[in-house]
């Protein structure tokens, strides 16, 4: 190369002298010079046709083991009385973990209880003395006929003397003797007295006819109070049931509590968390959920690269973990939802500050040669054990392109004024 260029300048000269003043300007070491510069451009060229630049998105993200995250909530609301877990304590499936006051339901259940005491002491007052009771009955019956029978005839006696009275009434009325109030003031004296006798007959009929029905109702009453101590008996386990599932919190995994939320004294909402657990097991995979401004999170596709910093290595000494993009939300994030998972109000506003993020998913690739057990940009990377809740820094390549590529539409735009500026 550099003897064509050599070449090609000993032409343009014309006069020997010429050519020996070049001959003695232009030194070995100068030529090795323009060869080398001329070496570079090439490499240059050649990179920038078959070369590659990634473009990336960067966002915020946390480490998440599968499953490792869970809050206990509560299903009744009220105080907490008690909490029997501590942070790094292991706690297993269905184990107390907090108690909660519930005064309204206790009362419940007391009331339940004197019920069905009070059904048992009728059940058995009734089975004890079922034959006076009996005996009892048809005579309180008999009175009961002989009382109504009298009351009967005495209003129907007063009955009889009021309605002939309203007939002089009427009379003395049309004769003008009267006023129309009298007349009317002695009618509805007519009409109460009547009611009466309605009254007193109706009650009658409702007596039992004969001792063959005073036995049967009896045993309707027997059968009644049983019926009614059964439907105690179920409204009090009810009531026990909704004191336990209401007042206790229960863990429903086990793991270890990574976070207390509420602490004895504090008022607790159903479905309110009240502590944390991370659970873990060695089959669990690490993964991050990170979340990118709009106008960036729309860029990403699943198997897209994801470059993972975690806030424990640095960047610049060890590199980045490598994953790979599984999974991107079709909509926004919520701040509730961002909330759940990040347990941070400040980040979730930082991150929010652009519009809603988008949440993308991505797993990390493992590598058992690696003390951390996943794959780092550069060599084995960092010696840390990674855990749940690590905060992170996360770019993804969301394109590739040859240097040339970028520099064509720059000229055309800059020089030629055709086409788009990037």
């Amino acid at each position: 190369m550099a003897q064509i260029f050599r070449k090609k300048a000993l032409q343009h000269l014309s006069t020997p002298e010429q050519l020996d003043q070049v001959m003695r300007v232009t030194s070995p070491l100068g030529w090795a010079a323009l060869s080398g510069c001329i070496l570079l451009i090439a490499i240059a060229i050649i990179w920038g046709i078959f070369g590659t630049i990634p473009t990336k998105v960067n966002g915020q993200g946390i480490l998440v083991e599968k499953g490792a995250l869970f809050d206990v909530v509560a299903i009744g609301e009220g105080q907490i009385l008690e909490v029997q877990a501590d942070i790094d304590e292991v706690i297993n499936k269905g184990e107390l973990v907090a108690l909660i006051n519930q005064p309204e339901i206790e009362h419940q259940l007391e009331e339940a209880r004197r019920t069905l005491d009070h059904l048992i002491e009728e059940r058995d007052f009734i089975n004890k003395l079922g034959t006076d009771i009996h005996s009892s009955r048809k005579k309180h019956i008999r009175e009961q006929r002989r009382t109504l029978t009298d009351s009967i005839r005495l209003s129907e006696s007063r009955m009889n003397d009021l309605h002939e009275r309203v007939e002089q009434y009427a009379k003395l009325l049309r004769d003008g003797i009267i006023e129309r109030k009298a007349y009317l003031d002695i009618k509805a004296e007519y009409n109460k007295e009547l009611q009466e006798v309605l009254k007193y007959r109706e009650q009658l009929a409702a007596l039992p006819a004969s001792r063959f029905q005073a036995a049967s109702d009896l045993k309707k009453e027997q059968i009644d109070v049983e019926r009614r101590i059964i439907q105690a008996e179920e409204e009090l386990e009810a009531v026990k049931d909704r004191l336990e599932t209401a007042s206790q919190v229960i863990s429903p995994v086990k793991g270890r509590v990574n976070e207390l939320f509420k602490a004895p004294g504090a008022y607790l909402k159903p479905g309110e968390a009240i502590l944390s657990l991370e659970t873990h097991s060695p089959d669990d995979d690490f993964y991050v959920s990170s979340y990118f401004p709009p106008d960036r999170g729309k860029r990403i596709k699943p198997g897209m690269t994801m470059h993972i910093s975690p806030s424990v290595a640095k960047r610049e000494e060890f590199g980045v973990i490598l994953g790979e993009v599984i999974n991107v939300s079709a909509f926004p994030a919520t701040p509730r939802g961002m909330l759940h998972v990040l347990e941070n109000e400040k980040l979730v506003e930082m991150l929010s500050k652009d519009g809603p993020p988008i949440k993308v998913r991505a797993k990390l690739i493992k590598d058992p040669d690696t003390f951390s057990g996943f794959k780092w940009s550069s060599g084995k990377g960092a010696r840390v054990t990674l855990q749940s809740g690590t905060m992170c820094q996360v770019d993804v390549v969301v394109k590739q392109q040859h240097p040339v590529d970028l520099v064509i539409p720059y000229v055309k735009k800059t020089l030629l004024g055709i086409g788009e500026s990037n």
